[in-house]
């Protein structure tokens, strides 16, 4: 038994664990103990047990009857109690070692009572009713690093909820000890294994913890009896300790959103536990397919296909195809599996990509596969109201020539309107649910049906099959009689109530008619076909296209197109255009041109050749029938149709270009030391190591700004970094000799530099070269020149400002380009790996940039096809398991491994960690049940045991090397045959020698002996006797053996000249070249002009350029500061200048590039003469010299904040005249204010005013509204956007977001959105709100420079609204109390707890906010002389 010292020992650690004060005991068992720090006033005690009437009203958690609260005689008594054991406190030392174990048992961080928390009870009661309190608020420097110690915090926390008796002091006996020991250990069981039984690894597992809590605050509902409600008994310190029984699972504590979002709900399980590739299970059905299947798939697919394969046979192709089916579907082989260990199957005839098209081929086979068993089972159900069906031959023609979603969707609507009757009834009798939304026109089919009009239209004699199939082969096959009355005469005999006259008659019977005629699948494949082949597209733009598509909008180019054909849109032009048709931009039309033709021969079929006056009737409204088939259904069904298909092909093509340039960025090696001749490897034998990286940045590259550089080991994590003020100062020599020591104390690599401005190349690359480097080598402080090298840093730019980044590298902590810093260099260390961490939760891959229009296809199609391109590329290059399950920001790359997913390889690494961190042999993952042979098959020769992680004594004894190699363990017996007959020695090993030494031995050794094999024998004999090809795998199994897992990547480069100009000055080669920009005056020289772009991209206009009117000496035309609108005629990239030219012939010479089926002519006719005016007068507007002022309008305005951050400001001219300017600043992506300023006191109509006045309010300068006014607004409404309850949603999404956490949680819910109402002022933000059992309701909140308003109130913060909103929102309530129906039944007890934790908010209380003082976060503060914002045209 410990002693009574060691015990306390103990408890001091525990105590400092928690974060609490010195505890003091007492010598009786089951007392409170009491923090030192607690006060004694006895009033404290009474308000802090004392629950309000708000309480009880209004906060569910804390709904409790005045009966059940203790009596005042109970509390003074326990008071005095307490009072008593605080005295006997110090007598601590002196306790025996049992009562020392049950009070160290008691101990936990805080002390609870009644379900809050000890610090709450200064906290306004009425927050509850909207719940805003984090659930997560320890800091981060305080944060356990340890799973082990989160584990035991939430256990001191569990203990908090347990209030022990102190009214009987004398039991203590060893049942009860041996009770609540039993008791704790379950919750440690429960806390310890929670994550870990789902596969979670503890890094993981604390940034859930991060995210969502603890769960400490529910943690009172984790062990409840089933149905048990709790009391306020069970939270009394008298109470005695509840049994708990009840069997708590991860819902208990998390809402369904967050266990979604952290892939922890029992789907996400199953996806872990099936053995079948994660990627496999997302598809809708799992069956085996049969022989016949898979061949009759494989001859659809093959007819797909023949279109690249011209010169393989289609015998060969279907072959081929069945082979990879067979793989995919029966045996669960993924692609790169497929690819790297089954290509004897298809060698020659199929590549990768043709693979990934198989597999997406074979998604929709399966889809059609489904979708065609619903159609049987449905056929099935309406056999048993109408036998007949089951002998209806067309119908099962139908079902068996489907092969495509079109043929199913035809089969259907034919099924659902030529048996609507039996639907009707079978949705009447409850055996079929109603499948669509009737359309008024099935409504007056069904009437016409019902009331028997389908009788009168029999009388038209019209035989549809052979009317579909004359007008199908160009045949006349139809000749229908006519009947002995007339139409309306023969109509007269149907007249009923639902259609009293034969006009209606008539015309229900030829709905009848139309809409069966049109239903046909055949007429509809039919139609379909000649619209894919024939149809051309005509595009105009709206009066608002007009107005709003200018020169240099990028709808421009298609504003006017006139019959383009559809086999011409081969890229994602046609995406373009529909978006431009949803934004009421261009009208879209499709047709023909042979569209009168098609109804002529409609028209011809459908009729007889009789030219009696009957038969003319007749004929006639057979004529009608066929038009309103081809005029009224067909055509605009198929347009529609056309449309999707169009949209498919572009968004396709869109795809495919995002997974090539995605593919070209991930193909790059990691640097290679010495691979430039600077210097050797850092490790001798290793040089395929990460190297050690020195990256630096200099920010905006202002005097003011730091420059950060930071050491990053050969692990991706930093060794070291350093703060540099004063790099560029050339007198203040401190910063060059910190950054040479720097390099001295670590030796890197490579230095790596990045940045956002022109300057990073032009003046800090120098300074890394010169005077560092250069100095170095020349005091021979540096023993080997160290490259300087500019790295394209597109993943540090995300991962800056990702919530990845601030998680690893919290803003308290680092600055922003720290973390900037730490992705530059991982990038050098491996450009897979580090593009990979941003393939996660947060999707920070979709900020990536790879094609313009990437935005306009669906999310997950481009997700999907960015994984592919990983996959292709992880897999070739493989994957260091021990590595990644160490180096949590590494393991990005293991969900791309063959057979995994994020699910599987979250819970790979886990299992891995579980069993000791390190895997020893590829053949542990299935020994050591981490997975299944099904994915152990797909990934294992994708996975690396990489002999360096082992000491040298394990390698020489029990690790194989073809375990970091990329043969397959089933083939690792033919590798091991193909070494020793190399060596010329017998392959069979002795019991305890390591089986593939002969392996190793070649590969130190000669392995050109590998040469001296006849493979191609060898393969023979293998096929004879295995039955399986094996051509291919020798020879890939040579190649490996000669060069083990040689890195098929393209070798590591530095930016090119392209990327560095874009990325230091944000500009495009494509859209800058003959572009018109405004520029900013800052140098005037005699024969030349000295200008900068908004982007910092510096420009020179000679006077040969400029329009002098015959002065030669521009400083009497030009002064500094001044703005100039001028086109660009050169760009040197080298020097990172522009040449410019200010004359107006350049300017209007602007050669815009168009669609070759541009409509010019029509361009002419449409085009206003009044708007050529305007566009005249535009063109000589005035200018004023500031640097946020652009000669544009609003629409020019919005579209160059739209690319810029949250608060830019454009000052510009109004249209309202001369004695008037405009300022509008951005609020929010796609919302901009615009205010109007008037002028006053004016010298003349082109100057600036010098009386500016805004709504009364009276400024002397531009500067002054900017720093005034419009900062302070755009502080206020960063306040509002920044909060935790801001939503960027549309008002009826938030007011279903509202219903929905309302319902969930059981209490008021409430957030802000920004209107979206055009009648209101631009950057009114909505209170939208709901109470249970209430209706969502929306308030509105102006912005003000010094204030909210709301309700007609001005409030300083929004906190101090949003207390007075939740006031008055109680005061109400108090009068007509919130009970939710499904709450009633608990009114006048304690209400059931809501045992689910709060979904946390993306932007937690204590993040930090956009920092107004950082230039490179954007707005307020600026710089008004070294800057000048682009005109973005």
């Amino acid at each position: 038994m410990d002693s009574p010292i060691e015990k306390r020992d103990e408890r001091e650690e525990g105590e400092a664990e928690s974060g609490d004060d010195e505890v003091r005991g007492s010598d009786e068992e089951g007392e409170d103990i009491k923090p030192e720090g607690d006060s004694d006033d006895d009033e404290d005690e009474d308000e802090d047990e004392e629950i309000n009437e708000e309480d009880l009203k209004f906060i569910a958690d804390d709904d409790e009857e005045e009966s059940d609260i203790e009596t005042a005689e109970k509390r003074k008594k326990r008071k005095k109690e307490k009072k008593e054991k605080r005295k006997r406190s110090e007598e601590i030392e002196q306790l025996s070692d049992d009562d020392l174990d049950l009070i160290n048992e008691n101990i936990g961080r805080r002390s609870k009572k009644k379900l809050r928390k000890k610090g709450d009870e200064d906290r306004d009661d009425l927050a509850d009713m909207f719940n805003d309190e984090e659930l997560d608020d320890i800091e981060p420097s305080k944060r356990p690093k340890d799973r082990k110690d989160i584990y035991d915090d939430d256990l001191d926390d569990l203990d908090d909820f347990i209030i022990r008796d102190d009214s009987d002091g004398d039991e203590d006996d060893e049942d009860r000890r041996k009770e609540r020991r039993q008791i704790k250990q379950k919750r440690q069981e429960f806390a310890k294994n929670l994550g870990s039984e789902h596969g979670i690894s503890d890094v993981a597992w604390r940034d859930i913890e991060e995210l969502f809590g603890t769960g400490e605050d529910y943690a009172h509902a984790l062990y409840l009896k089933p149905g048990q409600v709790l009391t306020e008994e069970d939270y009394n310190e008298d109470a005695e300790v509840p049994t708990v029984t009840k069997q708590t699972t991860i819902k208990d504590i998390w809402e369904p959103s967050a266990i979604a979002a952290g892939m922890l709900t029992e789907q996400d399980e199953l996806i872990r536990i099936r053995d079948v590739p994660e990627r496999y299970q997302s598809q809708e059905s799992a069956y085996i397919p049969d022989d016949a299947e898979i061949a009759r798939e494989a001859a659809l697919h093959a007819k797909t296909l023949m279109r690249d394969h011209q010169n393989i046979t289609e015998n060969s192709l279907v072959t081929a195809i069945t082979c990879v089916l067979r793989f995919i579907r029966r045996d669960r082989y993924e692609v790169p599996f497929i690819w790297a260990h089954r290509r004897d199957y298809f060698d020659g005839i199929l590549n990768r990509m043709d693979l990934w098209k198989i597999v997406d081929l074979d998604e929709k086979f399966i889809e059609v596969e489904l979708k065609k068993k619903q159609l049987i089972e449905l056929i099935l159900q309406i056999a048993t109201v109408s036998p007949e069906i089951e002998h209806d031959t067309q119908i099962a023609g139908l079902v068996e020539k489907i092969v495509s979603l079109d043929d199913v969707t035809d089969t259907f609507a034919h099924i659902k309107l030529m048996y609507s009757i039996q639907l009707n009834q079978l949705e009447a009798n409850g055996k079929q649910r109603r499948l669509f939304k009737k359309a008024p026109w099935k409504r007056l089919y069904d009437d016409a049906m019902e009331n028997g009009i389908g009788n009168f239209a029999k009388l038209f004699n019209i035989n549809q099959s052979d009317f579909i199939n004359s007008v199908t082969g160009r045949q006349s096959l139809h000749f229908p009689e006519n009947h002995d009355e007339s139409p309306l005469d023969a109509a007269a005999s149907f007249v009923c109530q639902r259609f009293p006259t034969p006009e209606l008659v008539l015309k229900a019977g030829k709905n009848i008619l139309s809409r069966q005629i049109s239903i046909y699948p055949e007429l509809r494949a039919f139609v379909r076909k000649v619209y894919k082949h024939d149809a051309v597209v005509v595009v105009e733009p709206t009066e608002k296209g007009l107005k709003e598509i200018d020169q240099f909008h990028p709808y421009h180019p298609f504003k006017f197109l006139r019959d383009k054909p559809v086999a011409d849109f081969v890229n994602g032009q046609f995406l373009q255009i529909l978006k431009g048709e949803t934004d009421g931009l261009l009208k879209v039309s499709i047709r023909v041109e042979g569209e009168a033709e098609l109804i002529g021969d409609f028209n011809k079929f459908i009729c007889n050749d009789y030219v009696d006056e009957k038969a003319v009737l007749w004929n006639a409204e057979r004529q009608s029938i066929a038009e309103d088939v081809c005029v009224n259904i067909l055509f605009p069904q198929t347009v529609k149709w056309l449309k999707e298909h169009l949209a498919l092909i572009a968004s396709d093509d869109i795809l495919n270009k995002c997974h090539l340039e995605m593919e070209r960025k991930i193909n790059m090696s990691p640097y290679k030391p010495g691979g430039d001749g600077s210097r050797s490897p850092t490790k001798p034998g290793q040089a395929d190591n990460p190297c050690v990286v020195l990256s630096i940045c200099w920010g905006d590259g202002t005097r003011n700004d730091p420059a950060f550089a930071v050491i990053l080991k050969d692990t991706g994590e930093i060794q070291e970094y350093i703060r540099l003020d004063k790099l560029t100062d050339r007198d203040n020599v401190d910063d060059t000799k910190a950054l040479l020591q720097l390099v001295q104390r670590h030796e890197p690599d490579i230095i790596a530099v990045g940045g956002f401005k022109p300057n990073t190349k032009t003046l800090l690359l120098k300074i890394l070269e010169e005077r560092v480097v250069g100095e170095g080598l020349n005091d021979r402080s540096l023993k080997y020149s160290i490259p300087v090298m500019i790295v394209e840093d597109e993943t540090a730019r995300i991962f800056m400002n990702s919530q990845t980044g601030l998680k690893e590298f919290p803003a308290s902590d680092y600055h922003m380009l720290i973390r900037y810093c730490v992705s530059l260099g991982r990038y050098v260390q491996d450009p897979t790996t580090e593009y990979a961490a941003l393939f996660n939760q947060d999707q920070d891959i979709k900020s990536v940039r790879l094609h313009p229009l990437q935005a306009l296809v669906a999310e997950e199609s481009l997700l999907k096809a960015i994984e592919r391109s990983f996959i292709n590329i992880v897999n070739e290059c493989g994957v260091d398991i021990n590595t990644v399950s160490a180096f949590p920001h590494l393991a990005g790359t293991l969900q791309f491994v063959s057979g995994l997913g994020p699910r599987k390889a979250q819970a790979m690494i886990a299992k891995i960690n579980r069993q000791g961190s390190r895997l020893e042999s590829r053949a542990a993952l299935v020994q050591l049940y981490i997975c299944g042979s099904t994915i152990f098959v797909n990934c294992a020769s994708f996975i690396r045991i990489r002999d360096f992680h082992f000491a040298a004594g394990y390698r020489e004894s029990q690790y194989d090397i073809l375990d970091d190699s990329r043969v397959h363990p089933e083939d690792y017996d033919l590798a091991r045959k193909m070494a020793a007959d190399a060596l010329d020695v017998p392959d069979a090993m002795e019991e305890d020698e390591d089986p593939s030494a002969h392996v190793l031995e070649l590969m130190t050794g000669d392995v050109t002996r590998l040469d001296s094999l006849l493979l191609d024998e060898y393969a023979v004999e293998l096929e004879r006797r295995m039955h399986a090809p094996k051509r291919v795998c020798l020879n890939d199994i040579k190649q490996e053996l000669m060069h083990r897992f040689q890195d098929r990547r393209m070798k590591f480069a530095g930016a090119t000249p392209e990327q560095i100009f874009s990325m230091l000055t944000g500009e495009s080669l494509d859209t800058l070249y003959d572009s018109v920009v405004t520029t900013l005056v800052v140098r005037v020289k005699e024969r030349f002009l000295s200008c900068q772009l908004g982007s910092g991209l510096e420009g020179s206009i000679h006077i040969s350029k400029i329009d002098t009117d015959g002065r030669s000496d521009l400083t009497q035309l030009f002064s500094e500061n001044q703005a100039l609108i001028t086109k660009v005629m050169n760009v040197n990239l080298d020097r990172l200048q522009v040449d410019l030219s200010a004359k107006q012939e350049d300017i209007e010479d602007v050669q815009l590039k168009v669609d070759k089926y541009f409509d010019s002519d029509k361009q002419r006719i449409k085009q206003p003469e009044r708007k050529k005016k305007m566009d005249k007068v535009e063109r000589v507007v005035r200018t004023i010299q500031h640097p946020f002022w652009q000669s544009v309008n609003y629409r020019a305005a919005e579209a160059y904040l739209a690319t810029r951050p949250r608060g830019e400001v454009v000052v510009r001219p109004s249209g309202k005249g001369n004695d008037h300017i405009s300022i509008t600043w951005k609020v929010d992506d796609g919302v901009y204010q615009h205010i109007d300023i008037l002028e006053s006191q004016k010298p003349n109509e082109w100057t600036l005013g010098k009386i500016l006045t805004i709504d009364n309010l009276q400024f002397s300068e531009i500067d002054q509204i900017i720093a005034e006014y419009i900062e302070p607004m755009i502080r206020k409404a960063s306040e509002l956007i920044d909060h935790p309850k801001y939503q960027r949603k549309t008002l009826n999404e938030m007011y279903d977001y509202v219903n929905e956490q309302s319902s969930v949680l059981k209490r008021s819910a409430y957030g802000f959105i920004i209107s979206q109402d055009k009648q209101m002022e631009a950057g009114t933000f909505l209170l939208v709100f709901r109470h249970p059992n209430n209706r969502p309701r929306k308030e509105i909140i102006r912005v003000h420079p010094s204030a909210f308003e709301f309700r007609s109130k001005r409030f300083k913060e929004i906190n101090q609204l949003l207390d007075y909103f939740k006031t008055s929102e109680a005061e109400k309530v108090k009068a007509k109390p919130l009970v939710h129906p499904q709450r009633q039944q608990h009114i006048g007890q304690h209400p059931p707890p809501d045992n689910r934790q709060r979904l946390p908010d993306r932007h937690a209380p204590n993040d930090r906010r956009r920092d107004y003082n950082d230039p490179r976060r954007g707005p307020p503060q600026r710089s008004y002389g070294n800057s000048y914002p682009q005109r973005n045209y």
